[in-house]
């Protein structure tokens, strides 16, 4: 069992009645820790990730039975902590891996030490702590004067894939496509643009931009049409 991170008072205590506690599939067994009217499970156990590598769990107090006095925390199948917290329970998991997943639940335990059935599991999956690569081979055309259109080769990222791609036009973000190719329409003629691309993975993570690619646009096309000539004459030969 990993060791359980509690509160100094009943510490020992706490630490074997949590080894007799075993989260089984079906529920909860055992080693006499629930005799006569033990609390009821937990209730509406939520799961909410920070980061990579922290987990907060909010929970409320089952509906009957007798009083919570505190709560073992399981991670995993293991009792990772003691809350003590009985009328606002909830908990934040912290040091753990990037992009795994982590399932809890709680058990409720009264002044008598009588252990609950656990609460329903919650699984979740911690953030993807690496951002994606650079995308690659970017490519600007000015095709209009007020038109540019960019291209660039995928980028790439092992954990949590890439969601979607930042378009920055002069280091300010100027869109978000989940495609490998934008259209910037807002450009101005004969006007000289820097553009950057950066991906963005599963867990919001931007990674660095890639090489920085300069266009000119060009200027706008004359659709004046010529003036018609004028003083005809006719030559006679």
């Amino acid at each position: 069992m990993t060791a359980m991170r509690s509160s100094p008072r009943g510490w020992k205590r706490r630490l074997a009645l949590a080894a007799a506690i075993v989260l089984g599939p079906l529920g909860l067994s055992s080693s006499g820790a629930s005799i006569g009217m033990a609390p009821d499970p937990p209730r509406d156990l939520k799961a909410e990730v920070l980061g990579p590598d922290a987990v907060k769990l909010t929970w409320r107090e089952g509906k009957d039975g007798s009083e919570p006095n505190f709560y073992f925390v399981y991670r995993d199948g293991e009792a990772v902590m003691a809350v003590d917290q009985a009328d606002h329970p909830e908990w934040t998991d912290t040091g753990l891996s990037a992009w795994t997943e982590y399932t809890y639940r709680v058990v409720a335990i009264d002044s008598r030490w009588r252990a609950s059935d656990p609460s329903s599991p919650v699984t979740v999956r911690t953030a993807d702590g690496s951002p994606p690569d650079s995308p690659g081979s970017l490519s600007a055309v000015a095709t209009l004067a007020d038109r540019v259109e960019l291209a660039w080769e995928p980028a790439h990222d092992p954990e949590s894939g890439v969601a979607s791609y930042q378009v920055l036009r002069d280091g300010k973000k100027k869109g978000t496509t989940e495609d490998t190719r934008f259209v910037d329409e807002t450009v101005q003629p004969e006007s000289e643009y820097e553009y950057r691309v950066r991906a963005v993975n599963g867990s919001g993570y931007a990674g660095e931009s890639g090489v920085p690619l300069t266009v000119q646009t060009p200027p706008l096309a004359d659709t004046t049409p010529p003036a018609p000539p004028n003083a005809l004459r006719v030559v006679q030969p």
